[in-house]
């Protein structure tokens, strides 16, 4: 449909209000809002002119074509543009043509100078005020979605020039942004624009093409819950997912946003899960672990469960290349270090373990309470953003000692709440779940404005793999703005454990049992934690693999039948490594257990057998007690 728009005259304004208001009282228009709904900040006063500061008008007539086939001519640069999407006062915005806006969507929240401009209602068409777009005194509309068209409808009647932006594609997206360029008078910028999106989502595709097709995972997007929605092929999230070389498990999907059935995503298996952090509390750990089957799935089991902003994945606009990024990040943190948490790159928004915190900068006075998240900092070389530090197990590692000098010590276990409190922290790093407990709970902690971050060993439900210490030691560099250094440490940590296995003789796994503490029962390492990860790196079993926890008690009979060749005690509490290797030599139940016939023990510091910095040195440890002839 051609449109001819000529200079808008003050009466022509008015006379269209009037017919508005009159469409209105007669019901001409069902998708109207109810009378009685105006958006806040929306007036049928002729609103003041647009900015001195924007564009010159162009005397040349502009005729586009937009996403619905329409054609619309403009015969002038729009002064006075009202937008019905947050993706197209993002584009505008972006390309210098924000002083050219004069009204906008509740949803419409990027950049923060719209917060000023007047609302004409939501997205939805029924929730568009049509009197509040005539009373802003426009002189284009930019539409954002064919389910507008009602409301692209009512305008086009009452002769005012709607343009439909609705994209469908990375491609469309550019080429929109370019369409908006020529009709605002900012064609340059909008091709400047264009350029560095190409030229970002480019260097992203690069590093892609070189990872090898076993580390692409397989990939589940949850778009609602309840009902359960994901994504086909053809949205925008499903070409950013294929753009990733990953696997999308529900790309075979007919529909753009199929409802699915719960039972498919557990046969699918993803090895992620993503979706955005509106999503979070559907998507916490604990949530998915609820669901029928879902504590078998992989992502469930490993902890790669990640949100994203939902504002950026779902807006095709120019933040288009932020969220590739951000995917990319996610999808292989160890081929993209640099991106999640480098300088600029916040706010940073962070899942953990069914709590979403946004981070608007790198904590500054952060509080460590456990060992092993205490050394992690300390291994980032954080210890001058660290005002305090809590239970220790063990000594501090000696190339740490220096640094761990020069930090307050709040208590020899965990600090009461109001001693913590007094430290004045913007950041807590818990490394059990006894951190956060008596009165120091997250929640707790959040509502004074804190972050905290709890190891993902202890709310993932199944074993712990070294891949989960990775992703803790990654999240916590992103989070102090310091990618770069725990990439480093990861990278450091990944060798010597490598190094380790190239040296294991393959063909046999000796047995091993964990002697925790009990004498009427032995406390032992089940198949869900860390020490079961350490044991299998170092090429060797452990004989009580099948016990579902971290941790349990089995029996003396079930230790003396299941034959261990060597016994890893743990070294800690009041009873120290030599009473209990005493104790199991001494008792003539146990006799004719190998381990103890033959006198094979190793023993670990309790700080080696939870996720952190020592564990490499721990896999090192066991390998030698396993394979003394290979280890000398």
């Amino acid at each position: 449909m051609q449109q001819s728009v000529r200079i808008w005259m003050r009466s022509l304004t008015l006379l269209l209000l009037s017919l508005a208001l009159a469409l209105a009282a007669c019901g001409a228009d069902s998708a109207q809002q109810p009378a009685g709904e105006l958006p806040t900040g929306a007036s049928a006063t002729p609103a003041a002119p647009a900015s001195a500061g924007a564009v010159a008008t162009a005397l040349t007539p502009i005729t586009v074509s937009d996403d619905l086939g329409r054609s619309v001519t403009l015969e002038r640069v729009p002064q006075r543009i009202v937008s019905l999407a947050p993706s197209v006062t993002e584009i505008l915005f972006a390309i210098g043509a924000g002083p050219q806006v004069v009204g906008r969507t509740t949803f419409c929240n990027y950049p923060a100078e719209v917060a000023e401009l007047p609302t004409i209602g939501g997205f939805a068409a029924a929730s568009i005020s049509v009197e509040a777009i005539v009373g802003l005194q426009p002189d284009l509309v930019i539409a954002g979605s064919a389910r507008q068209q009602p409301v692209v409808a009512q305008l086009e009647r009452l002769g005012l020039p709607v343009v439909v932006l609705a994209p469908d594609s990375i491609e469309a997206v550019y080429a929109g942004i370019r369409q908006l360029g020529r009709l605002t008078g900012h064609a340059d910028r909008a091709d400047q624009l264009v350029a560095t999106m190409q030229q970002r989502i480019a260097a992203v595709a690069d590093v892609v093409a070189t990872i090898p097709a076993a580390e692409r995972p397989r990939v589940y997007w949850e778009v609602s819950g309840d009902p359960l929605i994901t994504t086909g092929a053809r949205t925008f999230i499903g070409q950013m997912i294929e753009l990733m070389g990953a696997t999308n498990i529900f790309a075979d999907a007919q529909d753009e946003y199929p409802v699915i059935n719960p039972e498919m995503v557990v046969e699918r298996n993803p090895q992620v899960i993503l979706g955005p952090d509106s999503q979070a509390d559907q998507l916490s750990s604990a949530a998915l672990r609820a669901r029928p089957g879902w504590d078998a799935i992989e992502a469930v089991r490993t902890g790669r469960v990640y949100t994203l902003n939902a504002d950026v994945v779902s807006r095709p606009g120019p933040r288009l290349a932020e969220a590739i990024e951000a995917l990319a990040a996610q999808l292989y943190p160890e081929h993209f270090p640099a991106r999640t948490g480098a300088a600029g790159a916040f706010p940073l928004t962070v899942s953990n373990c069914g709590l979403t915190q946004t981070y608007a900068q790198p904590p500054q006075r952060a509080v460590s309470m456990n060992q092993h998240t205490t050394e992690v900092l300390l291994a980032l070389g954080l210890q001058a953003r660290m005002v305090g530090t809590a239970y220790l197990d063990d000594a501090i590692l000696p190339e740490y000692q220096a640094a761990y000098a020069t930090i307050p010590v709040l208590a020899d276990q965990y600090p009461s709440l109001e001693v913590l409190l007094a430290a004045r922290p913007d950041f807590v790093y818990g490394g059990f779940r006894s951190a956060f407990e008596e009165g120091r709970s997250r929640a707790a902690l959040q509502a004074r404005g804190i972050n905290s971050y709890l190891a993902t060993e202890y709310c993932s439900d199944g074993p712990v793999t070294m891949e989960q210490v990775y992703h803790d030691i990654r999240t916590i560099g992103a989070i102090f703005g310091v990618p770069e250094r725990a990439a480093a440490l990861v990278a450091d940590m990944q060798e010597r454990i490598a190094a380790v296995q190239q040296r294991v003789p393959t063909g046999r796994s000796p047995r091993v049992f964990v002697y925790d503490s009990g004498e009427d029962a032995p406390f032992t390492a089940g198949g869900h934690g860390i020490a079961n990860t350490i044991i299998g790196l170092a090429g060797g079993q452990n004989i009580f693999a099948d016990l579902a926890d971290e941790f349990g008690a089995v029996s003396w009979e079930a230790v003396i039948a299941r034959d261990p060749e060597v016994i890893l005690i743990f070294d800690y509490g009041e009873t120290d490594a030599e009473q209990k290797r005493a104790w199991l030599q001494g008792n003539p139940a146990l006799a004719t257990i190998s381990a103890i016939r033959n006198r094979r023990f190793a023993v670990l510091p309790l700080s080696s057998v939870v996720g952190g910095v020592r564990n490499p040195a721990a896999v090192e440890q066991v390998a030698r007690a396993l394979y003394p002839e290979v280890f000398q």
